[in-house]
């Protein structure tokens, strides 16, 4: 018996068992099917009871356990379905906890149970973060303008963190929400930097996203937060004046604001323009000076060096001149010579003249004399160039001739300080021929006039800084701001 003919042999066994015990298969079956199908359909049974039982707490627990795949099975639905019905507070807590994972049909129910009653999410996290991935239904919309300022700034504190930095992120996430809400808010409970947006690359085109942010924050808000930054953080006037213009066209400051800001800072183009225009002939003119000067430097680098020769040439006279009035700290006097003593020493006085005969004689003041080159051969009176030796014997004068050697020594060093003199006097015609030849080529390439317009130009160039600094503090001042950099 082959495989297909034993086939058909069970086949007929089977078909004559059940028509033998029909009374007990059949219902056996048809209960393992009940069965079974109570079994696949449990949370559905469970839910429909907690539904007629009213016990919304059951039905959470049920839904918490579905994994994302199950999400779309009818129990799920029809457990989802009650709990917004229901909209109690077990209820609402599991609704906006997993509101961002369900999908855009059953958002829309939960909203517009929430919309008609009036309920607010607890958090604005999870639909914030629905919007931002781009789900933006008529719901949603509607949910959004019924938040009040208050509730939505603080909601907007809590999504972005005020201490971060701005990123392109962050800021095309805000104006998605405050574009959807469609209304100014006042910044009483959101911290924006409107300094740190502004800043954002947008070289004053008024669809950038971070300029378009503006529209949806109050003008006073805006104009009173950048103001309040601008006293602490430095700008350019350059770009203070894109901003002042995106200002403008939003209506953030007055038209008068506009046109004092507008004025002053033309004001100080027109000024950078003039001294554009100044530093250029001003370059024209010391290029001509310093030509000049470098012929002429290369002169004055001599005379220089010969000013260095004068004066240590004069530093050295001064020191000779010291040596000579040290060594020539002597006096010229006359004595009355009376006697001699050995070792060329003589006795002496100091002469007085008769009144009756016009002749000398000795005085009572006696003097005692050592000489060094002198030879006196009588008595009477000779001159001689003495030092001053004190006194001896109670009263007694005594002096010292000079000797040789020493006024030879003297006369040596003056003719070092004449010959040294000399050499100063021909330096210093040195230098003034020097200086003359420096003038004669300043004069043929009219220095002096070069250097007038020089200074004309510094002048012009100070007062044109005076504009400049009175325009900025106005502008300063105008807006309540602190250093607007030129």
């Amino acid at each position: 018996m082959n495989f297909r003919e034993k086939l058909i042999l069970l086949k007929e066994k089977v078909i004559q068992w059940i028509i033998t015990y029909k009374n007990v298969v059949i219902p056996s079956v048809i209960g393992v099917f009940i069965f079974v199908l109570v079994i696949i359909n449990m949370n559905l049974f469970q839910i429909t009871y907690f539904r007629m039982k009213h016990m919304p707490d059951k039905v959470v627990n049920i839904l918490t356990k579905a994994k994302e795949q199950n999400y779309d099975d009818l129990y799920f639905k029809q457990g989802l379905q009650y709990l917004v019905e229901d909209a109690s507070e077990v209820s609402r807590v599991f609704l906006e906890k997993h509101f961002k994972n369900l999908d855009t049909a059953s958002q829309d129910k939960i909203l517009e149970k929430y919309n008609a009653e009036g309920i607010q999410f607890v958090s604005q996290q999870e639909i914030f973060d629905v919007i931002i991935q781009g789900t933006k239904t008529d719901t949603i919309k509607a949910y959004m303008k019924k938040l009040d300022d208050v509730t939505f700034e603080r909601a907007l504190s809590e999504y972005f963190d005020a201490s971060a930095k701005l990123t392109q992120d962050s800021v095309d996430a805000l104006y998605t929400l405050l574009s959807l809400k469609g209304e100014r808010i006042p910044l009483k409970n959101f911290k924006l930097s409107i300094f740190e947006l502004l800043n954002f690359p947008h070289n004053g085109d008024a669809e950038s996203i971070s300029v378009k942010i503006l529209d949806y924050i109050q003008p006073e808000s805006v104009k009173t937060t950048l103001t309040n930054e601008l006293k602490t953080n430095e700008i350019e006037v350059k770009t203070l004046s894109i901003w002042v213009d995106i200002l403008n066209k939003k209506r953030i400051i007055t038209a008068q604001e506009y046109l004092n800001f507008t004025n002053a800072y033309g004001m100080i183009k027109k000024s950078q323009e003039s001294l554009k225009q100044i530093q250029l002939q001003e370059v024209d003119l010391i290029n001509m000076k310093q030509t000049v000067d470098v012929e002429t430097d290369v002169i004055a680098n001599q005379i220089v060096r010969l000013q260095k020769d004068i004066k240590t040439m004069q530093d050295q006279t001064a020191n000779i001149n010291e040596q000579v009035s040290t060594l020539k700290n002597y006096k010229q006097i006359d004595l009355y010579i009376l006697d001699k003593y050995e070792n060329g020493e003589y006795e002496a006085a100091i002469p007085e003249k008769s009144w009756l005969f016009g002749t000398y004689k000795p005085s009572s003041q006696k003097v005692r004399l050592k000489t060094t080159r002198s030879s006196v051969g009588e008595i009477g009176v000779h001159s001689f160039k003495v030092y001053d030796g004190g006194r001896i014997d109670g009263n007694v004068l005594y002096y010292t001739e000079v000797s040789e050697e020493q006024l030879i020594k003297i006369e040596g060093l003056e003719d070092q300080i004449r010959d040294a003199n000399a050499q100063i006097n021909t330096k210093n015609g040195e230098i003034d021929k020097l200086n003359k030849e420096i003038d004669e080529i300043r004069k043929t390439n009219n220095y002096d006039a070069t250097l007038s317009l020089i200074e004309e130009l510094e002048l012009k160039k100070n007062n044109i800084a005076v504009e400049i600094e009175k325009n900025r503090l106005a502008i300063q001042t105008l807006f309540g701001i602190g250093n607007v950099i030129v």
